[in-house]
């Protein structure tokens, strides 16, 4: 549950601080915007659901369903992010980041 919510909080915590105006302008902010902020901002807000199961099934004592949703956790805040684009920008810590664990 800590792995999952300490990697939620990353990279919440890297969008919150990431603003569309802190972004380059031009074609190049846009790509970025589309490939990863939005995609970010999206996953992050659907992923808290997953959490909520996840904390849930940790409070009921479900092993099954506490696996299941921690696998489901991997993507959370990742899903749809173009972290080839990130890499391609030079942004290699901010892909890392936003690469799924293996």
């Amino acid at each position: 549950m800590r792995y999952a919510m300490d990697s939620y909080s990353a990279i919440e915590k890297a969008v919150s601080q990431t603003t569309d105006s802190s972004l380059p302008g031009g074609s190049s902010g846009d790509r970025l915007r589309e490939a990863w902020l939005r995609p970010a901002r999206a996953s992050l807000t659907a992923g808290r659901s997953t959490l909520r199961e996840l904390s849930e099934a940790v409070r009921d004592h479900d092993r099954a369903a506490a696996e299941s949703a921690f696998a489901a956790t991997a993507s959370v805040g990742r899903e749809g992010v173009d972290v080839s684009l990130l890499r391609a920008d030079g942004l290699d810590r901010c892909a890392s980041l936003f690469s799924e664990p293996s």
